[in-house]
């Protein structure tokens, strides 16, 4: 596990609190500009808590897939909580350069405050 994941499992119960008015200006101004269509399979690269996700449904967003990803397990437990009874959307703990999906597997990859 990268020392990124293990600082973000650390951080995983207060991250949504802590960055409160930051995820929120991100994840609307990032929505306004997400151009796909119902049918389209896409893939959160770095998750998080599921917030983009949420985001998406809430502004009802249609897609065909959407599968969470993110290395931090507490993070991804936390978003996996919230959406694993949504029957389009699927999970992945992996990192970002061990990505097990087949080339061309996604008509869209976001990534929103990814990289550090």
């Amino acid at each position: 596990m990268s020392d990124t994941a293990r600082s973000y499992n650390k951080n995983a119960a207060d991250y949504e609190r802590r960055w409160a008015a930051y995820l929120e200006h991100t994840h609307s101004r990032f929505i306004e500009r997400l151009n796909f269509s119902e049918t389209d399979y896409l893939l959160d690269l770095s998750c998080g808590t599921g917030l983009l996700a949420g985001k998406l449904l809430e502004n009802e967003k249609r897609f065909g897939q959407l599968t969470l990803n993110d290395p931090a397990e507490k993070m991804l437990n936390i978003a996996r909580s919230r959406f694993s009874s949504h029957p389009r959307i699927r999970f992945s703990g992996a990192a970002a350069h061990e990505l097990p999906f087949r080339d061309n597997s996604f008509d869209l990859i976001l990534s929103l405050s990814a990289f550090h």
